[in-house]
Parts: structure tokens; sequence; C-alpha cells
């Protein structure tokens, strides 16, 4: 469990997705002037959770590791969908 709290990667990655979870909803309200809270679960549509998941692993991989090991090329591959 220690090993978890202090890994960059994964920290920052789940703080990315739980940022553009909430940014949908924040855009929603001023879309449409009300709380959907449907979107803090929904899939695709802008911000991209994913997006912002994947790109947040890159970088702290990127920081950490440097961008020429394995770890880093693993980041880049899950980073494009097809």
């Amino acid at each position: 469990m220690a090993a978890i709290s202090v890994n960059l990667a994964l920290i920052s990655s789940f703080l990315a997705c739980a940022v553009a979870q909430l940014l949908k909803l924040c855009t929603s309200w001023y879309k449409d002037r009300r709380w959907d809270s449907k979107r803090l679960l929904d899939s695709g549509g802008m911000s991209s959770s994913h997006w912002a998941t994947v790109t947040a692993l890159m970088v702290a991989v990127g920081l950490d590791q440097g961008t020429e090991g394995h770890a880093f090329a693993l980041a880049q591959i899950t980073y494009y969908p097809n």
C-alpha cells in the first residue's frame, strides 16, 4: 500500500481523470444551466477523461524515468485509441 501512495504516475493519472470528469459536470452546467450528475460517470465528450489520464501518465513516466524506456513506450501506445 505504501508503494501506491508514492507512485507519481498513478496519482497524477487518477487526479487527471477526476479533474476531467468534474470539468464535464461543470461544462454541462454551463451549457444547460442544470447539474447533470450522470456526466460524472459518462464516457466520451469533452473533456475526455481517457485523454487526460493517459497524458498525465505519459508526462509522469517521462519525467520520472525518461522518454527512452519501455514504460514510456507503453504509456504512449495506450494514448492512441486505435
